[in-house]
């Protein structure tokens, strides 16, 4: 139960009869790496959608959690990767540029709106569809329709 509640953002955190599992219950079962995944997940899920922070190196993508170094030098650092990042817009640190003049940003979002990717509802991340079904699940755990945002979560 513990492992489909840390690989499935849908199922976190793990219940029973919906009713939320006592962290102390499942860390007490739980591998030493399943135990600190679990704790760095329920932090994630702490956080509103929109105030959580995510690497934007792609082979990373991971939370960046708000306690992480950084902020009085105006960036977060990865904990993972050690990526500098923006934490007003979420992008690579950019020094002395404004982030509403990232031509970097402003030229990704173009090519997103002529390819037609949307973003997430909830988090703002950009998805793009290659196959499958047209249901979306977000690394924030926000689903939604690809074609148009769904108005009623969890009603696919």
């Amino acid at each position: 139960m513990s492992s489909t509640a840390l690989n499935s953002p849908q199922m976190f955190p793990a219940k029973c009869c919906c009713q939320e599992i006592p962290v102390q219950a499942l860390v007490a079962v739980m591998s030493s790496r399943n135990k600190k995944h679990y704790i760095v997940r329920r932090e994630e899920n702490n956080v509103p959608p929109l105030e959580r922070l995510y690497c934007p190196r792609a082979k990373c993508a991971r939370w960046i959690p708000p306690k992480s170094p950084g902020p009085r030098l105006g960036y977060r650092v990865c904990p993972y990767c050690r990526a500098k990042v923006c934490p007003k817009c979420g992008d690579f640190f950019h020094l002395g540029w404004p982030c509403s003049h990232d031509s970097e940003t402003k030229a990704t979002l173009r090519l997103a709106k002529e390819n037609r990717w949307q973003r997430c509802s909830n988090c703002l991340y950009l998805v793009e569809k290659v196959d499958g079904c047209n249901h979306i699940i977000c690394r924030c755990g926000h689903s939604f329709w690809y074609v148009h945002v769904c108005l009623s979560p969890g009603k696919y």
